[in-house]
């Protein structure tokens, strides 16, 4: 959760990302969540048991009810980890729940504006890409800080996906690869289950100028 209310005893928040695996955040949204300021909740739900039940439910929908967002971020609903597939279903269900005035619960319903999807090891065709350039050094940083995730020196009994050498290539081509195609030199992709509306498209493309 990222809590950029300028009000510091205020429970709302502008931004509220969910990820499946404490890596995953900073992986799949990291650079814009750098834009913002860091508050951070642990639901408990269990590693590689993630499922969409009422209790789970329950569980995000006190959070977001709590917090009140207006942006929510959201793992992309394909993925190669049972988990990050899961933990979309559960928290899409959870958000429309989370709206419904007569689903009671401690706090008061709330649906955020807007729910936005991240990248994690699928890729998929974004609705749009964030320009993170001055932030992808610190994104890198603190994704590496989960020593025991990612390759290292340290002599592993199983070498996964992503602890392998060559993983970090692939991440910093895919950042790089959506930087080019907005201009930039880092981009981070999101997709919407939405049509965006652009009221003036001539400042909206302002950055595509040669």
């Amino acid at each position: 959760m990222r809590n950029t209310n300028p009000n510091a005893n205020s429970p709302c928040v502008d931004v509220l990302a969910f990820s499946p695996h404490p890596d995953d955040a900073e992986m799949g949204c990291g650079g814009l969540l750098l834009k913002l300021k860091d508050v951070r909740e642990n639901l408990m739900l269990e590693d590689a048991n993630i499922k969409d039940d009422f209790d789970s439910r329950l569980k995000v929908i006190n959070v977001i009810r709590k917090y009140k967002p207006r942006l929510v971020i959201i793992p992309y609903w394909i993925d190669r980890h049972p988990d990050h597939e899961n933990s979309y279903k559960l928290l899409k269900h959870a958000i429309f729940i989370s709206g419904l005035p007569k689903f009671e619960t401690e706090f008061e319903f709330h649906r955020p504006n807007v729910v936005i999807n991240y990248m994690l090891h699928y890729e998929f065709n974004p609705s749009f890409i964030v320009d993170i350039t001055p932030y992808y050094k610190e994104k890198i940083e603190a994704v590496t800080a989960y020593k025991s995730q990612f390759y290292s020196n340290q002599e592993k009994t199983i070498i996964t996906h992503i602890a392998s050498k060559y993983y970090f290539d692939v991440i910093n081509s895919r950042h790089k690869y959506y930087g080019l195609r907005i201009r930039s030199k880092y981009g981070e992709p999101y997709f919407a289950e939405f049509d965006i509306r652009i009221d003036d498209p001539i400042k909206q493309f302002d950055y595509w100028r040669i």
